[in-house]
């Protein structure tokens, strides 16, 4: 008897449609061989032994150039791109007869006709279209041949001698044209496959109406269903439907590529709609969905965005002739393209909100922002929004700042905008930008009252310092229009949550040192080379990771050695001190005094590295500081500090992802975050101490990558950018 099988790709984000599709298959086919693709590497949270089909990782089948493959295509492409590799990987597994559906496809019959058909012919492709579409509605008949006149959502090959042939054909067209250019007459796979019966013997057409039925053809067939339950699409069994284009979470539409089905006006369509989400939910869709991509990131975790595709597209040959991992390659890109296009900034393909907010009729001198936040407070936030604010006067962008308390237990002593401040009630501005997180929203909200947010466009600028961004903070994004954050790592974490837009505008750094502290006011040497790491105790030391550093300097020196560290702690606690007080050395110092934001730009400029052993960051504000005064970083390789933080400027620890083992504040057992390897970080220590030229050199191109990327003029740029379109579209 030939051996059968059936397969689909997805990559971890999908893996509930995958297991729903199997399922449905096991259900009446159960004799076949499944195999699911998996697009993407090993997620630590998923155990794939537990999945009950065959799990075949994109990696391990054979692909030639894979990572061009992967960089150059966006998912849908790059998941497209791979079918005939996957195809030639399980025949080589001794398979005859083998069928691909995509992953939202659920099979309700058995599909034994399809291997029947395979017996006499070589390949099997359903249509499109059966019957005519031109009822004004889209997808249109032009619509679908720009798409491809067959379906490439299902395909079943024979294995016979024209395979290797056809084969080696696709993949040859796919590897390098399977993107989506209708100008071009591209559309993934799919525009290929229409050569087939011209070029191919025994291709067989399956025009039954019980196969491959969806939201393109489902104009011409009707769906009905006998007492048994069983459903028919126009009298004939319905084996296969296609939810291409259904979103589980809102299934309003019956697809988002059309615009001819509401789902609660096709009442039979409907009860397959539920039934089909209700199992998605079953099979893990909440825990699933919001998994990232690995391969739309670089390596060092920051997004790749359409632009370096696209170049990257034309240039390949040369990362292929040259071995060179385009994944590896962020430097190059950002080099090469410049910021605005290799990371995620507001310029490229800006989102709009569809709150609607009249501001084309704006007179001049009403065209601003209130800016709001805890102004005097002396933490990260209100470091934030006092940056903000010298932002928006560089770029002469007309604000008022309020001056924002409740919720803040921290000391606010900060003077440096007293007199500045305006009255929340004379807040005039139609732009309200909240420098306030997600967990603090609703306070402001009950605060300042519906008011201050009714016929304004609300902006929360927000930091988070995890990659899965808090379920229990979701109300926050009823209440304001658009989010703003300050890196790639955030702006990923926030966007999964909601379809708001999310935009990435980074903190500017400009400080003022004036040099008026020195080694000796600390009763320091001042040949010792002096480490400093700081934290606040509202941030968490647990993730800050004060102990981390004490422990690797201990690990690195002897008590000999021309060495010292400061621990500085702001808003110290009882216990936090306690804590360090037990690992302390006598050439290390905790310094938990209160220092103006002055004396601590001042107590870093005397340092000779700053160490930040965190377990994660939203952007890492100090670490930053200290790299535009031109002092070498030790820092951990994950979150968003990597956001200016690259491996000639600075100096990055690796680490492994953990899980946290308890509740910290709203940093919650469960979730991930890092663990550096101290080991390393005490290396890296030494070599600070023994190389002073080294130092130097990550020093200054520390400083130089600051100043040109995060001055105030770049960001003030940004900043005027996205509120001239708001402006502009509002």
């Amino acid at each position: 008897m030939k051996k059968k099988a059936v397969f689909t790709i997805v990559s971890n984000n999908y893996l509930h449609y995958a297991l729903t599709l199997m399922d449905s298959l096991e259900g009446v086919n159960p004799d076949l061989d499944k195999f699911i693709c998996i697009i993407d590497k090993p997620y630590h949270n998923i155990e794939y032994l537990d999945l009950k089909y065959e799990i075949i990782f994109v990696n391990k089948i054979g692909i030639p150039n894979l990572d061009d493959i992967l960089f150059k295509y966006n998912i849908l492409e790059a998941s497209t791109a791979i079918k005939p590799w996957v195809f030639e990987y399980i025949l080589q597994k001794n398979y005859d007869n083998i069928i691909y559906f995509d992953p939202d496809i659920y099979v309700y019959k058995s599909i034994d006709y399809i291997f029947e058909l395979l017996k006499e012919n070589f390949i099997i492709l359903t249509p499109h279209l059966t019957d005519l579409l031109d009822d004004g509605y889209s997808p249109g008949e032009l619509d679908i041949i720009k798409a491809g006149c067959y379906n490439l959502g299902f395909i079943g090959i024979r294995r016979e001698t024209q395979l290797s042939k056809f084969l080696k054909w696709w993949q040859s067209k796919l590897v390098n044209q399977c993107y989506i250019a209708f100008e071009e007459g591209i559309f993934v796979d799919q525009k290929w496959i229409e050569l087939v019966p011209s070029i191919f013997d025994k291709v067989f057409l399956l025009r039954d109406d019980g196969y491959n039925v969806a939201y393109w053809n489902l104009n011409h067939r009707k769906i009905t269903k006998d007492k048994a339950g069983n459903y028919y699409s126009n009298g004939n069994k319905l084996i296969f439907f296609h939810f291409s284009g259904l979103d589980p979470l809102k299934p309003r539409k019956l697809s988002k590529y059309q615009n001819r089905y509401k789902v609660k006006d096709i009442k039979l369509v409907k009860e397959l709609v539920l039934q089909y989400i209700s199992k998605l939910k079953c099979n893990g869709l909440v825990n699933y969905i919001n998994i990232p991509y690995t391969f739309n990131y670089f390596s060092n975790g920051i997004k790749i965005h359409e632009g370096c595709r696209k170049f990257y597209m034309k240039g390949n040959d040369y990362f292929i002739k040259k071995h060179i991992n385009p994944f590896n390659s962020y430097d190059f890109f950002s080099n090469y393209l410049g910021i605005d296009k290799a990371e995620s900034s507001l310029i490229k393909q800006t989102p709009t909100s569809n709150k609607k907010v009249k501001f084309t009729s704006v007179k001049d001198s009403m065209m601003g922002v209130n800016l709001i936040g805890y102004a005097k407070h002396e933490t990260g936030l209100g470091e934030s929004v006092r940056i903000a604010a010298g932002v928006f006067e560089e770029a002469q962008i007309n604000f008022n700042f309020i001056n924002f308390t409740k919720g803040n237990n921290s000391r606010a002593s900060d003077c440096t905008y007293d007199g500045r401040f305006t009255d929340p009630k004379d807040a005039r501005y139609p732009i309200n930008i909240f420098h306030i997180n997600a967990d603090q929203i609703p306070i402001v909200y009950n605060e300042l009252g519906k008011k201050f947010f009714k016929n304004k466009y609300n902006i929360g600028y927000w930091h988070w310092e995890l990659p899965d961004f808090p379920d229990a903070w979701s109300q926050s994004f009823n209440i304001i229009d658009e989010v703003w954050v300050p890196s790639d790592f955030v702006l990923n974490a926030v966007s999964k949550k909601t379809k708001l837009p999310v935009i990435k505008i980074p903190h500017a750094i400009d400080l003022e040192v004036k040099g008026l502290a020195n080694k000796r006011d600390y009763d320091i040497p001042e040949d010792t080379t002096l480490f400093l790491t700081m934290f606040d105790c509202f941030s968490f030391y647990q993730r800050k990771n004060p102990l981390g550093v004490i422990r690797s300097f201990k690990k690195a020196f002897n008590k000999n050695e021309n060495v010292f560290l400061i621990v500085k702690i702001n808003n110290p606690t009882q216990e936090v001190i306690s804590i360090l007080k037990k690992e302390k050395d006598e050439n290390i110092l905790l310094m938990p005094s209160i220092l103006t934001k002055q004396e601590i730009n001042d107590l870093m400029n005397i340092c000779d590295c700053l160490v930040s052993l965190h377990r994660s960051e939203g952007f890492g504000l100090p670490v930053a500081d200290a790299m535009y005064i031109g002092k070498p970083v030790i820092a951990t390789a994950w979150s968003g500090n990597l956001e200016f933080m690259k491996p000639f400027n600075s100096l990055l620890v690796e680490f492994d992802l953990v899980k946290i083992g308890s509740d910290y504040g709203p940093y919650t057992k469960g979730n991930t975050w890092a663990e550096p390897r101290y080991e390393q970080a005490s290396e890296l220590m030494r070599k600070i101490h023994l190389d002073k030229d080294f130092r130097k050199k990550i020093g200054e191109a520390a400083r130089n990558y600051i100043i040109t990327h995060f001055s105030k003029e770049t960001i003030g740029s940004y900043y005027k950018k996205r509120i001239d379109f708001l402006f502009r579209n509002k």
